[in-house]
């Protein structure tokens, strides 16, 4: 077994956090709040996040706010709609 391809390892992570932002449509959510849900960490589903920013394949803004889940003021806040 060769060694595992960055790139497609990120890719269940990324089809998680779209479907999860998807299923919470007109939320926002910061990056750690998504990483826990998802069973992941926030490095990980930041670079997932970021990725899909620059993409614009998907319609979500990035930016600050408050989280839905923590209630915190975020950098990272994610709204999905």
């Amino acid at each position: 077994m060769g060694p595992i391809n960055s790139e497609e390892s990120a890719m269940p992570l990324r089809e998680d956090v779209v479907d999860f932002l998807k299923k919470n449509s007109g939320k926002a959510f910061c990056d750690a709040c998504i990483a826990k849900e998802l069973g992941s960490v926030r490095r990980k589903v930041g670079a997932v996040t970021v990725s899909l920013e620059y993409e614009k394949t998907h319609n979500f803004t990035r930016g600050p706010g408050e989280c839905s889940r923590c209630k915190r003021q975020q950098e990272s806040v994610i709204t999905f709609s």
